[in-house]
């Protein structure tokens, strides 16, 4: 399996991270992604976390799922991004920060 031109191969997991985009200054902002693939055939899926930056529970979901998984048991692959938004995540808010906030009438 090709994972952001990262090759995987059968029976393994690996961790990485993925850029995504980057601040006016071009310092970059990426996610880690995990991924586990199995030994035999079957669908990918993919979880993702912390879409909302208060929402912690999913992120420990994602990474106990795929840190306990043998892919030896597995059929098919697992993808995961335990936090896919990082900006609202660092910054502990519902909404990245950098949203254009409403305007009051």
């Amino acid at each position: 399996m090709e994972l952001f031109g990262r090759s995987l191969g059968i029976g393994e997991r690996t961790t990485l991270r993925q850029k995504v985009a980057s601040y006016p200054d071009g310092t970059p902002i990426s996610v880690a992604v995990r991924a586990v693939n199995g030994v035999g055939d079957g669908p990918v899926i993919s979880l993702l976390g912390v879409q909302h930056g208060d929402e912690y529970c999913g992120m420990e979901v994602v990474n106990r799922l795929l840190g306990g998984l043998d892919p030896e048991s597995l059929s098919g692959t697992i993808i995961g991004v335990p936090v896919s938004n990082p900006l609202a995540f660092n910054a502990g808010m519902r909404f990245s920060p950098l949203r254009p906030r409403a305007t009051r009438t």
